[in-house]
């Protein structure tokens, strides 16, 4: 399940009880899951979000 902020990502790991896995896809692009039973929750983070 995608979600759209890292806000998001932090509910589910709240509300889960489950930690944050960051995985670095390559210099631009780095990726965070909330892993459940059920569920993978992900954020993908790319430098161009930084950009204005």
């Amino acid at each position: 399940m995608k979600v759209y902020t890292f806000d998001e990502l932090l509910d589910a790991r709240d509300t889960l009880g489950k930690p944050i896995i960051y995985y670095k896809v390559n210099n631009v692009k780095s990726e965070f899951y909330v892993e459940d039973e059920y569920k993978v929750y992900k954020y993908t983070l790319k430098e161009a979000d930084f950009k204005d």
